[in-house]
Protein backbone atom coordinates (compact mmCIF):
# COMPACT_ATOMS: atom_id res chain seq x y z
CA UNK A 1 0.00 0.00 0.00
CA UNK A 2 1.25 3.62 -0.46
CA UNK A 3 0.55 6.26 2.43
CA UNK A 4 1.30 9.83 2.68
CA UNK A 5 4.10 10.76 4.02
CA UNK A 6 6.36 14.03 4.39
CA UNK A 7 7.74 15.67 2.09
CA UNK A 8 6.68 12.88 -0.21
CA UNK A 9 4.81 9.95 -1.17
CA UNK A 10 6.77 6.93 0.57
CA UNK A 11 5.68 3.62 -0.38
CA UNK A 12 4.89 0.95 3.15
CA UNK A 13 4.87 -3.02 2.55
CA UNK A 14 2.16 -4.38 5.03
CA UNK A 15 3.66 -7.97 5.18
CA UNK A 16 1.93 -11.09 5.14
CA UNK A 17 3.16 -13.87 7.80
CA UNK A 18 4.39 -15.49 4.85
CA UNK A 19 6.74 -12.41 3.89
CA UNK A 20 7.59 -11.55 7.56
CA UNK A 21 9.33 -15.47 7.97
CA UNK A 22 10.95 -14.64 4.57
CA UNK A 23 12.49 -11.27 5.40
CA UNK A 24 13.54 -12.06 8.96
CA UNK A 25 15.23 -15.50 8.38
CA UNK A 26 18.58 -14.85 8.52
CA UNK A 27 21.67 -16.17 6.58
CA UNK A 28 25.49 -16.33 7.12
CA UNK A 29 28.42 -17.02 4.98
CA UNK A 30 28.03 -20.60 3.77
CA UNK A 31 24.91 -21.08 4.75
CA UNK A 32 21.28 -20.93 2.49
CA UNK A 33 17.75 -19.83 2.69
CA UNK A 34 15.95 -21.46 0.13
CA UNK A 35 12.27 -19.58 -1.12
CA UNK A 36 9.50 -21.47 -3.09
CA UNK A 37 7.68 -19.13 -4.58
CA UNK A 38 4.21 -19.25 -6.37
CA UNK A 39 3.76 -16.89 -9.45
CA UNK A 40 2.27 -13.31 -7.86
CA UNK A 41 3.14 -14.38 -4.73
CA UNK A 42 5.21 -11.47 -3.92
CA UNK A 43 9.09 -13.23 -4.67
CA UNK A 44 10.27 -9.83 -5.88
CA UNK A 45 9.14 -7.81 -2.95
CA UNK A 46 9.89 -10.39 -1.08
CA UNK A 47 13.71 -10.01 -1.95
CA UNK A 48 13.74 -6.45 -2.50
CA UNK A 49 12.79 -6.03 1.80
CA UNK A 50 15.15 -8.94 2.20
CA UNK A 51 18.04 -6.60 0.77
CA UNK A 52 16.51 -3.36 2.12
CA UNK A 53 17.01 -4.67 5.87
CA UNK A 54 20.21 -5.31 5.14
CA UNK A 55 21.84 -2.16 3.95
CA UNK A 56 25.06 -2.74 5.82
CA UNK A 57 25.54 -6.20 3.57
CA UNK A 58 26.97 -5.89 0.09
CA UNK A 59 24.54 -7.52 -2.00
CA UNK A 60 24.65 -9.34 -5.28
CA UNK A 61 21.07 -9.73 -6.71
CA UNK A 62 21.29 -12.68 -9.33
CA UNK A 63 18.48 -12.56 -12.40
CA UNK A 64 18.16 -15.03 -15.23
CA UNK A 65 18.39 -12.49 -18.19
CA UNK A 66 20.25 -9.28 -18.81
CA UNK A 67 17.29 -7.54 -19.66
CA UNK A 68 15.56 -8.38 -16.47
CA UNK A 69 19.23 -7.83 -14.61
CA UNK A 70 18.39 -4.30 -16.24
CA UNK A 71 15.19 -4.05 -15.41
CA UNK A 72 15.73 -4.53 -11.58
CA UNK A 73 19.07 -2.54 -11.42
CA UNK A 74 17.36 0.43 -12.55
CA UNK A 75 14.18 -0.01 -9.97
CA UNK A 76 17.06 -0.83 -7.17
CA UNK A 77 18.98 2.27 -8.19
CA UNK A 78 15.78 4.33 -8.00
CA UNK A 79 14.74 2.94 -4.52
CA UNK A 80 18.69 3.99 -3.41
CA UNK A 81 19.67 0.49 -2.79
CA UNK A 82 23.26 1.49 -3.91
CA UNK A 83 24.82 -2.14 -1.70
CA UNK A 84 22.88 -4.23 -4.37
CA UNK A 85 24.81 -5.10 -7.56
CA UNK A 86 22.23 -6.60 -10.33
CA UNK A 87 23.63 -8.92 -12.61
CA UNK A 88 23.15 -12.68 -14.16
CA UNK A 89 25.11 -15.49 -13.09
CA UNK A 90 26.65 -15.50 -16.84
CA UNK A 91 27.76 -12.14 -16.05
CA UNK A 92 29.51 -12.73 -13.28
CA UNK A 93 31.49 -15.86 -14.42
CA UNK A 94 32.05 -14.16 -17.96
CA UNK A 95 33.85 -11.74 -16.04
CA UNK A 96 35.87 -13.92 -13.63
CA UNK A 97 37.60 -15.89 -16.64
CA UNK A 98 37.51 -13.44 -19.31
CA UNK A 99 41.50 -14.14 -19.41
CA UNK A 100 41.08 -17.59 -20.70
CA UNK A 101 38.83 -16.39 -23.59
CA UNK A 102 39.04 -12.64 -23.89
CA UNK A 103 35.39 -12.62 -24.87
CA UNK A 104 35.49 -15.03 -27.59
CA UNK A 105 32.72 -17.33 -26.50
CA UNK A 106 30.77 -19.85 -28.50
CA UNK A 107 27.42 -20.84 -27.80
CA UNK A 108 28.26 -24.60 -27.28
CA UNK A 109 31.32 -26.47 -28.12
CA UNK A 110 33.22 -26.74 -31.40
CA UNK A 111 34.59 -30.34 -31.51
CA UNK A 112 36.62 -30.83 -35.09
CA UNK A 113 37.83 -33.86 -35.87
CA UNK A 114 41.15 -33.12 -35.96
CA UNK A 115 41.40 -31.55 -32.77
CA UNK A 116 39.56 -34.81 -30.81
CA UNK A 117 42.54 -36.47 -32.79
CA UNK A 118 45.24 -34.40 -31.11
CA UNK A 119 43.88 -34.57 -27.62
CA UNK A 120 42.88 -38.18 -27.62
CA UNK A 121 46.42 -39.38 -29.83
CA UNK A 122 43.89 -41.20 -32.54
CA UNK A 123 43.35 -40.19 -36.34
CA UNK A 124 40.97 -37.63 -37.31
CA UNK A 125 39.29 -40.20 -39.26
CA UNK A 126 38.09 -42.09 -36.07
CA UNK A 127 35.60 -38.76 -35.21
CA UNK A 128 32.86 -38.48 -37.99
CA UNK A 129 30.47 -36.57 -37.59
CA UNK A 130 28.08 -38.46 -35.88
CA UNK A 131 30.75 -39.45 -32.98
CA UNK A 132 31.68 -36.06 -32.11
CA UNK A 133 28.16 -34.84 -31.69
CA UNK A 134 27.95 -37.32 -28.45
CA UNK A 135 31.34 -36.39 -27.47
CA UNK A 136 30.01 -32.93 -27.49
CA UNK A 137 26.68 -33.50 -26.01
CA UNK A 138 28.04 -35.65 -23.09
CA UNK A 139 30.49 -32.86 -22.34
CA UNK A 140 27.22 -30.51 -22.19
CA UNK A 141 25.54 -32.62 -20.14
CA UNK A 142 28.66 -32.69 -17.78
CA UNK A 143 29.29 -29.16 -17.81
CA UNK A 144 25.82 -28.65 -16.70
CA UNK A 145 25.75 -31.06 -13.97
CA UNK A 146 27.86 -30.40 -10.18
CA UNK A 147 30.05 -33.30 -11.17
CA UNK A 148 33.59 -32.36 -10.81
CA UNK A 149 34.19 -35.06 -13.93
CA UNK A 150 32.20 -36.45 -17.10
CA UNK A 151 31.28 -39.81 -16.13
CA UNK A 152 28.80 -42.29 -17.28
CA UNK A 153 25.65 -40.74 -16.07
CA UNK A 154 26.59 -37.86 -18.33
CA UNK A 155 26.40 -40.39 -21.74
CA UNK A 156 23.07 -40.64 -23.68
CA UNK A 157 21.83 -44.22 -24.05
CA UNK A 158 24.42 -45.10 -26.85
CA UNK A 159 25.51 -48.86 -27.54
CA UNK A 160 29.28 -47.61 -29.67
CA UNK A 161 32.40 -47.19 -27.54
CA UNK A 162 30.89 -45.69 -24.53
CA UNK A 163 34.53 -46.35 -22.98
CA UNK A 164 36.35 -44.50 -25.71
CA UNK A 165 33.29 -41.62 -25.76
CA UNK A 166 33.66 -40.87 -21.82
CA UNK A 167 37.54 -41.18 -22.37
CA UNK A 168 37.23 -38.62 -24.66
CA UNK A 169 34.86 -36.29 -22.98
CA UNK A 170 37.54 -36.60 -20.48
CA UNK A 171 40.26 -35.29 -22.38
CA UNK A 172 38.24 -32.22 -23.53
CA UNK A 173 37.31 -31.71 -19.85
CA UNK A 174 40.99 -31.49 -18.90
CA UNK A 175 42.18 -29.62 -22.28
CA UNK A 176 39.74 -27.14 -21.17
CA UNK A 177 40.92 -26.98 -17.56
CA UNK A 178 44.57 -26.62 -18.87
CA UNK A 179 43.74 -24.01 -21.66
CA UNK A 180 45.13 -25.94 -24.27
CA UNK A 181 45.19 -24.07 -27.77
CA UNK A 182 42.60 -24.74 -30.03
CA UNK A 183 39.62 -24.91 -27.30
CA UNK A 184 37.13 -22.45 -27.90
CA UNK A 185 34.98 -22.25 -24.51
CA UNK A 186 31.44 -21.97 -24.91
CA UNK A 187 29.15 -19.90 -21.94
CA UNK A 188 28.61 -23.18 -19.61
CA UNK A 189 32.49 -23.97 -19.66
CA UNK A 190 33.44 -20.71 -18.47
CA UNK A 191 30.64 -20.91 -16.29
CA UNK A 192 31.84 -24.57 -14.94
CA UNK A 193 35.57 -23.32 -14.42
CA UNK A 194 33.95 -21.04 -11.50
CA UNK A 195 32.62 -23.85 -10.27
CA UNK A 196 35.57 -25.74 -9.75
CA UNK A 197 37.87 -23.57 -9.69
CA UNK A 198 37.84 -22.04 -6.31
CA UNK A 199 39.84 -18.82 -7.50
CA UNK A 200 37.57 -17.83 -10.25
CA UNK A 201 34.45 -18.68 -8.05
CA UNK A 202 36.09 -16.15 -5.93
CA UNK A 203 36.45 -13.80 -8.30
CA UNK A 204 33.34 -14.06 -10.04
CA UNK A 205 31.50 -13.20 -6.60
CA UNK A 206 33.62 -10.59 -5.71
CA UNK A 207 33.49 -9.17 -2.32
CA UNK A 208 29.62 -9.74 -1.84
CA UNK A 209 28.58 -11.28 1.96
CA UNK A 210 25.04 -11.94 0.43
CA UNK A 211 23.75 -13.36 -2.75
CA UNK A 212 20.15 -13.59 -4.04
CA UNK A 213 19.86 -15.95 -6.89
CA UNK A 214 16.45 -15.42 -8.61
CA UNK A 215 14.58 -18.22 -10.79
CA UNK A 216 16.86 -20.90 -9.29
CA UNK A 217 13.79 -23.51 -11.13
CA UNK A 218 15.65 -22.55 -14.23
CA UNK A 219 19.45 -23.14 -13.08
CA UNK A 220 21.47 -26.16 -13.95
CA UNK A 221 22.96 -28.02 -10.77
CA UNK A 222 26.57 -26.04 -11.82
CA UNK A 223 24.86 -22.46 -11.39
CA UNK A 224 23.39 -23.93 -8.24
CA UNK A 225 26.74 -25.33 -7.25
CA UNK A 226 28.64 -22.28 -7.81
CA UNK A 227 26.53 -20.53 -5.81
CA UNK A 228 26.05 -22.62 -3.11
CA UNK A 229 29.81 -23.91 -2.81
CA UNK A 230 30.02 -24.84 1.05
CA UNK A 231 33.27 -23.33 1.35
CA UNK A 232 32.07 -19.83 0.66
CA UNK A 233 32.13 -16.11 2.16
CA UNK A 234 28.19 -15.46 1.60
CA UNK A 235 24.85 -16.43 2.54
CA UNK A 236 22.28 -17.70 -0.07
CA UNK A 237 19.22 -16.64 -0.32
CA UNK A 238 17.89 -18.80 -3.27
CA UNK A 239 14.22 -17.98 -4.71
CA UNK A 240 11.99 -20.99 -6.99
CA UNK A 241 9.15 -22.60 -8.06
CA UNK A 242 9.41 -25.63 -10.36
CA UNK A 243 5.57 -24.79 -11.61
CA UNK A 244 7.09 -21.79 -13.12
CA UNK A 245 10.25 -23.88 -14.90
CA UNK A 246 10.97 -23.03 -18.61
CA UNK A 247 14.80 -24.52 -19.62
CA UNK A 248 14.38 -27.90 -18.07
CA UNK A 249 15.51 -29.09 -21.58
CA UNK A 250 18.69 -27.44 -20.70
CA UNK A 251 19.36 -30.04 -18.44
CA UNK A 252 18.05 -27.64 -15.78
CA UNK A 253 18.10 -29.21 -11.82
CA UNK A 254 15.19 -31.56 -10.80
CA UNK A 255 13.20 -30.92 -8.00
CA UNK A 256 14.89 -33.87 -6.24
CA UNK A 257 18.52 -31.96 -6.38
CA UNK A 258 17.02 -28.64 -5.14
CA UNK A 259 15.57 -30.40 -1.81
CA UNK A 260 18.49 -31.84 -1.17
CA UNK A 261 20.24 -28.37 -0.89
CA UNK A 262 21.15 -28.00 2.18
CA UNK A 263 19.58 -25.01 3.83
CA UNK A 264 18.86 -23.01 7.14
CA UNK A 265 15.35 -22.68 6.28
CA UNK A 266 12.64 -23.41 3.55
CA UNK A 267 10.16 -20.41 2.92
CA UNK A 268 6.90 -20.71 1.29
CA UNK A 269 5.09 -17.80 -0.31
CA UNK A 270 2.21 -19.52 -2.14
CA UNK A 271 -0.66 -16.63 -1.86
CA UNK A 272 -1.28 -14.72 -4.91
CA UNK A 273 -1.83 -11.16 -4.98
CA UNK A 274 -3.00 -11.35 -8.29
CA UNK A 275 -6.53 -12.43 -7.87
CA UNK A 276 -8.70 -13.67 -4.91
CA UNK A 277 -10.05 -17.42 -3.45
CA UNK A 278 -12.45 -18.00 -6.34
CA UNK A 279 -10.40 -17.83 -9.03
CA UNK A 280 -7.37 -20.14 -7.27
CA UNK A 281 -10.59 -22.45 -5.96
CA UNK A 282 -11.72 -23.01 -9.89
CA UNK A 283 -7.84 -22.99 -11.34
CA UNK A 284 -7.36 -25.60 -8.78
CA UNK A 285 -10.17 -27.58 -9.61
CA UNK A 286 -9.04 -27.39 -13.42
CA UNK A 287 -5.74 -28.43 -12.66
CA UNK A 288 -6.52 -31.47 -10.06
CA UNK A 289 -7.64 -33.74 -12.99
CA UNK A 290 -4.03 -33.42 -14.71
CA UNK A 291 -1.15 -33.29 -11.89
CA UNK A 292 -1.13 -34.55 -8.31
CA UNK A 293 -1.39 -32.45 -5.14
CA UNK A 294 -1.82 -28.99 -7.02
CA UNK A 295 -3.05 -26.27 -4.81
CA UNK A 296 -3.44 -22.35 -6.11
CA UNK A 297 -3.74 -19.85 -2.68
CA UNK A 298 -5.16 -16.36 -3.86
CA UNK A 299 -4.80 -13.81 -2.06
CA UNK A 300 -7.97 -13.43 0.87
CA UNK A 301 -8.06 -9.40 1.02
CA UNK A 302 -8.86 -9.23 -3.22
CA UNK A 303 -12.10 -9.83 -5.14
CA UNK A 304 -11.95 -11.54 -7.76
Amino acid sequence: RRVSGSPQMKEEVELTPQLEAVVTAEVCAGSTLKIVAAAGSGKSTALRLYAERRSLRRTLYLTFTKAEAAAKDADYKSRGLHHVTVSTLHACAFSATHDLHSGDVADELQLDAALLARLTSSSSVDWPAARRDAVRRTIECFLASDALEPGAHHMEAVGVDRVGLLVAAGAVWHAILDSVDGIRLSHDAYLKLCQVLPGRRVAAFGDADLVLLDEGHDCTEAQIALAAAPARAWGLVIVYDFNQRIYGWRWAATEAYMAALPAVAVCKLSRSWRFGPALSLLASQLLSGHREQVSIQGNLARNT
